[in-house]
């Protein structure tokens, strides 16, 4: 590339004008640029650049391969060198050479593991900083293509052993067959299998367009719609990697010189202009919201291209909000709408004349805690999202609206108030009630939990970590979990909803094993109905798995069962005593009863989900003598879950 040149030119001021190196011959007159010849550089135009993010060994350019103390005959490979990074099972080399003046790197990939198979190819260096969503980089290389195909080059977030090709990524374009650069179904031109051609792709965050130049000819322009987006949510988050990457089982061989990774300097962005509008001005009210509160509402605002907006429609007495709609597209059914700023455009809030109760043709029903003690008090269940046959609000609904029942009928239920009177005994340690609410001959049902076991725990009044890792007097299970000094597992526990939300956290390094155990006061127990909820917390999301096991055992530390609790997504769902459990997976509260018949070696056992769906159930023989302990352990650096709802009932 053409970095500075002089001219005899005379330029005034308002000139424009650019430079590029063509192949030339001798003649009479002197040098004659050969008709179509060969372009050796691209377009030199006056540099908009504003700082280098991949440097050269000194520090004071772009990466241009020239390192101390390397012969450049083809013994010397870019790994290690300048921060590069080699990473891939394919056969890899990445041989220094130099052609004339020129340093660069031929890299080679087969495509295929050693030993067989297919086979990855990734090449990194971290950029100077990070870049986020916004601005403009260029991306340029002097390319010479040898043979094959499927090379590419990427932007990349934490790109490393364990996550190939990084959290996010923004693909660039590909060195395909024949030297072609493609970005998808888009070619952009071809790079020479006799001399570097220079290969420019201009990256604009803001506008979201990938402008991709080849030997200095007309740029084809990619849109890239994850920019162009209108949602505040734009991905990739963040960049902190260049990339050398590879197409599956890709077999090429590139060679790359002068590499440049640039921020540009920034340049002013379209203004547009969003206005907001009621669809009639008697039913509602609608604003732009300002980062103050104006003394008049503001409906009308002219602003920078991505600007993040947010606009409030306000629905008058008897009446209710239905959607903002741009032209006849609904573009959100939140009475709050945040977005970016993409375009010119009218936002119309739409509203309606609030329906009446009977119009209601669904609703829903939550309640204040789904699982209680089965003891004297109350539930309070409420009517939620109660809709029309056009799904707009209904909000005159209230609870007296509809008629209440209960399945056990020494359970009371009026205007969504359950009450659990003071002579109330469950006939099991652990009981399912159903409750119904009925509205416009529509019937809703909520299950509710009610436990009557000898030992509870619901973590519920439960006012800090401490009073419950330590304390045993008032019921041995509030002490089920524990972070003593002795235990190689160092945890972090926290309330919230009444549950336990424990956080391993192995402060020895990952790959080693975390450890815990905690004496549970039940080994006295023959025949025992012991049973719990634990939701899994997905910790990893890159195609990796990670778990922790839950051990439940005797007072020898025989076994009874084990839960493998999957945090990771390459295994998803979790394991009861080694089988996976189609349905146990991150974010699903699963309950697992079980009976311990410890005499006959006998147990039986069912896990359910949150709405009653049967995971799996089964017997197995135990040879264990007793329940005394739970010890969990894991062999990655996290194990995360949530328990509650803790029980174990007995007659002995």
């Amino acid at each position: 590339s053409v970095t500075s040149f002089s001219t005899d030119v005379k330029l005034e001021e308002g000139d424009t004008y650019e430079a590029v190196v063509l192949e030339a011959e001798d003649s009479n007159d002197g040098l004659k640029v050969v008709e179509g010849g060969t372009v050796y550089s691209a377009v030199y135009k006056p540099t908009d650049i504003a700082e280098q993010l991949i440097l050269n060994e000194d520090n004071n350019s772009n990466e241009d391969f020239n390192y101390f103390g390397i012969s450049y005959d083809g013994t010397d490979n870019l790994s290690g060198k300048n921060g590069w990074t080699q990473i891939g099972s394919a056969a890899i080399t990445s041989l220094l050479k130099e052609q004339g003046d020129i340093k660069y790197v031929e890299l080679t990939s087969t495509g295929k593991k050693p030993a067989g198979g297919s086979g990855s190819f990734y090449y990194d260096k971290k950029l100077a900083h990070e870049i986020e969503t916004t601005g403009r980089y260029l991306i340029s290389a002097d390319m010479q293509f040898v043979s094959g195909g499927g090379m590419t080059f990427n932007l990349t977030k934490n790109h490393n052993s364990k996550t190939l090709g990084g959290e996010e990524s923004l693909h660039l374009f590909d060195v395909s067959a024949s030297g072609d650069i493609t970005r998808g179904d888009v070619k952009a031109g071809t790079i020479s299998a006799a001399a570097f051609t220079n290969v420019q792709a201009i990256l604009d965050m803001d506008l979201g367009t990938l402008e991709i130049t080849v030997a200095g000819n007309d740029p084809v322009t990619v849109q890239l719609d994850n920019y162009q987006t209108s949602s505040t949510t734009v991905t990739p988050s963040m960049l902190n990697q260049f990339m050398f990457g590879a197409t599956k089982e890709a077999a090429f061989d590139v060679k790359v010189a002068s590499l440049t990774v640039a921020s540009l300097k920034p340049k002013a962005l379209p203004q547009h202009t969003l206005t907001v509008k009621a669809n009639n001005d008697q039913w509602g009210t609608v604003e732009i919201k300002q980062e103050t509160d104006p003394q008049t509402p503001v409906t009308e605002e002219t602003s920078p291209l991505n600007t993040v907006k947010t606009v409030v429609a306000k629905p008058a007495a008897g009446y209710a909000f239905t959607n903002w709609t741009d032209g006849e597209a609904v573009v959100s059914d939140n009475a709050e709408y945040t977005f970016r700023l993409r375009k010119t455009h009218t936002l119309t809030a739409n509203f309606v004349e609030e329906p009446g109760v009977e119009s209601v043709t669904s609703f829903g029903l939550a309640a204040d805690k789904m699982r209680a003690k089965a003891e004297a008090g109350t539930i309070k269940v409420d009517i939620v999202n109660a809709v029309n046959a056009n799904n707009i609000p209904v909000s005159k609904v209230t609870n007296a609206d509809a008629k209440w029942s209960c399945d056990d009928t020494a359970i009371t239920v009026k205007d969504g108030v359950v009450t659990i009177p003071e002579s109330y005994t469950a006939d099991a340690a652990k009981k399912t009630v159903t409750v119904t609410a009925e509205l416009n001959s529509i019937s809703k049902t909520i299950n509710l939990v009610l436990y009557s076991a000898k030992e509870y725990e619901d973590f519920s009044t439960v006012e800090d970590v401490a009073s419950w890792i330590t304390d045993t007097s008032t019921n041995p299970l509030s002490a089920i979990l524990d972070t003593s000094a002795d235990s190689t597992f160092k945890g972090m526990s926290a309330l919230g909803n009444g549950k336990v939300l424990v956080l391993g956290n192995n402060s020895n390094g990952d790959g080693k094993k975390l450890e815990y155990d905690r004496d549970m006061n039940l080994s006295e127990h023959k025949n025992l109905k012991f049973g719990f909820e634990i939701e899994p917390h997905q910790i990893r999301s890159d195609g990796k798995d990670a778990s922790v096991t839950l051990q439940f055992v005797d007072n020898e530390n025989t076994p009874v069962f084990n839960i493998t609790v999957q945090t990771g997504n390459k295994t998803p769902n979790s394991k009861f005593n080694g089988t996976e459990v189609s349905g146990f997976v991150a974010g699903v509260t699963v309950a697992v009863d079980t009976e311990l018949d410890f005499e006959n070696g006998k147990m039986t056992y069912t896990l359910t989900d949150a709405s009653g769906k049967q995971l799996t159930t089964g017997e197995a023989d135990i040879t264990a003598k007793n329940l005394a302990k739970m010890y969990f352990s894991g062999e990655w650096q996290y194990g995360k879950f949530a328990i509650d709802n803790i029980y174990a009932d007995y007659a002995d």
